[in-house]
């Protein structure tokens, strides 16, 4: 039998419960949509969403899905836009949900304005994103040296196997962020922070002597040795953050 995958709707609503006292109104903006899930699992719940995307081919994912859910309606609630200036007026949503989105975003600070410009004063904000402090990647899943910089990255992957196309994706479409730096942000922006996920244990600080090709490649094999011998254990804590918009 296959298993059920979480909808990540009904997880969404009952954290937001929790934090506030009572289910996100609406509408929602689903703030980097991918093939639209969680969008299509809103509708189903009765809760207007909207989502947008700047990948073309998660677009066309989403329309063979609703297509093949016979609700071609909901491709009006679904956009592919540019990455910068939301395509909806301001003070528009009652909610913005966003799951796993900001480590791929170059430009947070401006990211995060556009979240905060289209969400309603009392709306909330639910943010979940990869926080470097775990020292953990999960596009990888693998361990990571606290904020490796880029010119090293490439050889801390080829130790571990990785091909050259895959290596170019993490150098080009994933940034380092954490819950500190987008709770900053959010509050120089006129929100308050309900939750913000506690800080992570430092980990791996041996890496920092690392300055050169060669000493990344010795620590990757390091790390890998560790991995290996089943002495590693993935985090799950990550950064996430409930915010509203005063």
């Amino acid at each position: 039998m296959t298993a059920k995958k979480p909808n990540r709707f009904e997880n969404y609503v009952k954290i937001h419960k929790q934090h506030f006292g009572a289910p996100p109104s609406g509408p929602l903006l689903d703030y980097g949509a991918g093939a639209g899930q969680f969008l299509i699992d809103a509708h189903n719940g009765n809760m207007a969403c909207f989502g947008v995307e700047t990948c073309a081919t998660r677009e066309k994912e989403f329309h063979r899905r609703i297509a093949e859910l016979a609700n071609d309606r909901l491709a009006e609630f679904f956009r592919l836009y540019e990455g910068d200036i939301l395509p909806y007026n301001a003070k528009y949503f009652g909610g913005v949900y966003s799951w796993f989105v900001l480590e791929h975003v170059s430009d947070l600070w401006s990211s995060l304005r556009e979240i905060v410009r289209v969400t309603k004063p009392g709306g909330t904000i639910f943010l979940l994103t990869q926080d470097a402090r775990n020292c953990y990647d999960g596009h990888c899943d693998k361990p990571w040296p606290p904020f490796l910089p880029p010119r090293f990255i490439k050889a801390y992957l080829e130790e571990f196997g990785y091909e050259p196309d895959y290596i170019k994706y993490i150098l080009e479409e994933v940034y380092y962020v954490t819950s500190p730096m987008v709770s900053s942000v959010l509050k120089a922006l006129g929100c308050e922070i309900v939750y913000q996920s506690s800080d992570p244990e430092p980990a791996y600080l041996d890496s920092l002597d690392v300055s050169t090709e060669d000493e990344a490649r010795a620590y990757a094999r390091k790390i890998k040795d560790i991995v290996e011998k089943g002495e590693w254990s993935r985090p799950t804590e990550n950064a996430t953050i409930f915010a509203r918009r005063k």
